[in-house]
């Protein structure tokens, strides 16, 4: 900026007279110009003056280093690696290579745009087909009407469903950490995440216009009767194997309108982002038959018993963080039929079909996703530009499978124990020094200074690599610990859902279990 410290700076480096020419120098100031953003002021963001640069240098040397690693083979991987014996040994190497061939498979099937782009996208269809038996619709023999107390039995079997895919819908429901008992898991019921980045975009004509603007076009490239793509039979033959209709313009304009009206219902009843800062305030607990008599829009007990483990019994207590919006949206949906903004059983399929659909988006052809990023994707996060498809899918790999990939890393840029060893040193000797300072520090009183030093020896920490759960040194434990993650080569989209139904699988299986605190 005009005046500031980075112009200033500027000015005296034009000044100078004695311009050192080394190599040395000017390899010391092209790492200093690259780690500096001179676009900012540093009176008003030093951080980012000063350090983007590095984390972004930092950043995608990791990726290209990851991405060299992945476009080779397990022998290509083991070139001039001085092995660390703990990390490899003759007995463990075909097993490891199995391992890496998984990893390396699930990469491929990412990185085949050809047979990807063939399909279009199609692979969303079945899950939409599941989402319809759940609510027991047929589009031939339905008659649609208000939402009422008959409808819950099926509105429970669609919520099911869609967890089971990943699909956000009328409220979220997990497993987690109970904070005010970390060494327990409980079950957590929350507001469900929005399409638009918060409540507030919902009230704003402009955006909204956009939004619906942009719904119609994707939908109508999905669900569309035509849309002149080279795919279009495949896409109609593949609608009709799963016993959907193709819409015409005016059912999508309709259906679009629908989803909007009821979204924007759905926002309005939702708590905004501050009330749920509030830990405090979205702490509460409630008995699982509290929680199913209150709110009775769904079958709560069978919803948890679906999903929690047969041998286990529900948590005593669960976690409720927005009770006020599960009372709004009970009474919105089962006074429906006496409501003038009530819903109907047309509008929340249409809703759960979008949903679906913008779930998936990211994972089908190249053209449905650009059509996604280029109208709703400029709203939910302002991308206008795709990532290069081999960052995309590094970035997918290592979400899917980051132990895995962690490993092979470790042994071609890190090293192993000893480096592992001396980081865990470094961070020891930290700890050391604030223990010592607290020790030494006379403005604390005794008691208080005893507990400081009590919770400083109490503070665990994970460094370099995980050695426990999983333990990324043995190809076992890791071959062990993706077991449930199956990949098909020439099924990416495949992929991703068995990835995610693995993780959810996992997640579920921490009820009724005390908190691992060596798994990573």
């Amino acid at each position: 900026m005009p005046g500031g410290l980075s112009t200033n700076s500027a000015q005296l480096m034009a000044r100078a007279t004695s311009v050192c020419t080394s190599h040395a120098c000017q390899t010391a100031a092209t790492s200093i110009l690259n780690d500096l953003n001179v676009n900012i002021d540093p009176c008003s963001d030093f951080y980012q003056y000063t350090c983007v640069g590095t984390f972004t240098d930092l950043n995608n040397a990791n990726l290209d280093s990851l991405q060299k690693l992945l476009e080779g083979n397990y022998d290509d991987l083991l070139v001039g690696v001085n092995l660390d014996p703990s990390f490899l040994s003759d007995t463990q190497k075909e097993k490891d290579r199995v391992n890496f061939n998984k990893l390396k498979m699930y990469y491929n099937a990412c990185m085949d745009e050809t047979a990807i782009n063939h399909l279009g996208p199609t692979p969303i269809f079945p899950s939409i087909a599941r989402m319809f038996t759940t609510l027991g619709y047929s589009p031939e023999s339905f008659s649609d009407q208000r939402f009422s107390p008959q409808h819950v039995r099926v509105l429970t079997n669609a919520l099911i469903e869609l967890n089971m895919q990943g699909v956000e819908h009328l409220v979220s429901i997990g497993v987690g950490v109970d904070d005010r008992h970390p060494d327990q898991y409980t079950i957590f019921i929350n507001q469900p995440g929005l399409t638009l980045p918060s409540r507030e975009y919902y009230s704003q004509p402009g955006i909204m216009e956009k939004y619906r603007q942009g719904l119609v076009s994707v939908v109508s490239s999905i669900l569309g009767d035509t849309n002149g793509d080279e795919n279009a039979n495949l896409r109609l033959q593949k609608m009709t194997e799963n016993k959907l209709n193709a819409l015409g313009s005016v059912d999508i304009e309709a259906m679009v309108d629908r989803f909007v009206e009821f979204e924007t219902q759905l926002a309005s009843i939702t708590l905004p982002i501050d009330q749920l800062q509030d830990p405090l305030a979205i702490y509460n607990p409630m008995s699982t038959t509290e929680f199913h008599q209150k709110y009775p829009v769904a079958d709560w007990f069978r919803i948890l018993r679906h999903f929690a483990p047969n041998d286990v019994s529900l948590p005593e207590n669960i976690i409720v963080t927005a009770p006020k919006f599960m009372q709004q949206l009970t009474d919105w949906l089962l006074q429906s039929e006496t409501r003038p903004d009530g819903a109907s059983t047309q509008a929340i399929r249409e809703y759960f079909t979008i949903k679906i659909i913008l779930s998936n988006i990211g994972n089908v052809d190249r053209v449905t996703r650009d059509l996604y990023r280029s109208t709703i994707g400029m709203l939910t996060s302002g991308a206008t530009e795709a990532k290069p498809r081999g960052r995309e899918c590094v970035a997918n790999t290592s979400a899917a499978f980051g132990q895995l990939l962690g490993r092979y890393f470790v042994m071609r840029s890190f090293g192993g124990e000893p480096q592992r060893k001396q980081v865990a040193t470094f961070i020891d000797n930290i700890l050391s020094a604030w223990t010592e300072r607290l020790e030494q520090n006379t403005w604390l009183d005794v008691e208080t200074r005893t507990r400081a030093i009590e919770k400083v020896k109490k503070i665990g920490h994970q460094e370099a690599y995980s050695i426990i759960s999983p333990d990324d040194r043995s190809p076992d434990s890791l071959s062990e610990f993706y077991s449930d993650m199956q990949v098909n080569g020439n099924d990416y989209f495949g992929n991703q859902i068995a990835v995610y139904q693995a993780y959810f699988k996992k997640e579920w299986s921490n009820v009724g279990k005390k908190v691992n605190k060596d798994e990573w």
